[in-house]
């Protein structure tokens, strides 16, 4: 399941006019939706690839809100990497950056994917606890002597 929409990347990342010119191998003058499904689901593997071992994967729909952004962000850079012959803008390699370094913030368990109100899937290896168990049978005191 993608954790981010052709409409998420659309709203906030790339305008309509520069998708078209970026995705439209065709030359139809639309959209081309299998080539930004292709970005979407190779950005999906590499959160999935972060998450794997913190979280149950794939993420319960609706994903969280900063996932779809890291997502998004990921996909859309992915785009403009589709196309060679486009240069990549300064704020699209900034926001994948800051993608790769929540990933791994959230991969380090430093940050959280859910907040506290949420009722989304608690972490599946939040940080260790301490356990204490019986004595030492064999110790350096129990051992003198023999």
């Amino acid at each position: 399941m993608p954790y981010c929409t052709l409409a998420d990347i659309e709203k906030k990342r790339i305008p309509t006019d520069t998708l078209i010119q970026l995705t439209d191998d065709d030359n139809v003058g639309i959209i081309g939706e299998p080539v930004v499904a292709g970005c979407i689901d190779d950005a999906t593997i590499l959160v999935n690839g972060y998450l794997r071992g913190r979280y149950p994967i794939p993420l319960p729909d609706p994903a969280p809100g900063l996932i779809v952004t890291i997502t998004a962000d990921l996909a859309s850079y992915g785009i403009y990497a589709s196309k060679p012959q486009f240069d990549v803008p300064d704020t699209i390699k900034a926001r994948r950056e800051t993608a790769i370094a929540l990933l791994i913030r959230i991969q380090d368990g430093k940050m959280q994917i859910y907040d506290e109100t949420s009722t989304g899937a608690p972490a599946v290896n939040p940080s260790p606890a301490f356990v204490s168990g019986p004595d030492r049978l064999f110790s350096r005191e129990t051992m003198k002597g023999l």
